[in-house]
């Protein structure tokens, strides 16, 4: 039996489409361990395909989830699929493969950063939005 949350965030990071995610600390032997994960969908458009010239091309963030792990135990504490937040969130172009393991023992890689400024200005924007919006 897996912790509340993490087959929300398993299912998410399994999914087809293009997802950058953004962690506030270091991976513990690539796995979430006490750490606030935000996973941004990212809709690829013409020219941002996988080979994209010199980082040329546009990648349009269509929805934000934030994620809490605390021991095993995940949490999702946002989710926004609204334009004008989404494009609150600034796109961490200095993102790489991460090899992460998942709630559920599988592994996976996915595009991502270890940023701990950038996901505390995330933390902010959220605080922003939920100020807002009274969520």
């Amino acid at each position: 039996m897996y912790p509340i949350g993490s087959d929300e965030f398993s299912v998410l990071i399994s999914k087809p489409g293009r997802k950058l995610l953004v962690v506030l600390n270091e991976l513990d032997g690539g796995a979430f361990v006490d750490n606030t994960v935000f996973v941004i969908e990212v809709q690829e458009a013409a020219g941002a395909a996988g080979g994209r010239a010199a980082g040329m091309g546009l990648r349009k963030p269509v929805r934000v989830h934030g994620f809490r792990f605390e021991g095993r135990v995940v949490t999702k504490f946002f989710e926004t699929p609204n334009e004008s937040e989404v494009e609150l969130f600034e796109l961490p172009y200095h993102a790489t493969a991460m090899d992460v393991v998942l709630p559920d023992g599988s592994q996976r890689v996915v595009n991502g950063v270890v940023d701990f400024d950038l996901a505390n200005a995330y933390e902010q924007v959220v605080k922003q939005i939920r100020s807002t919006t009274n969520r």
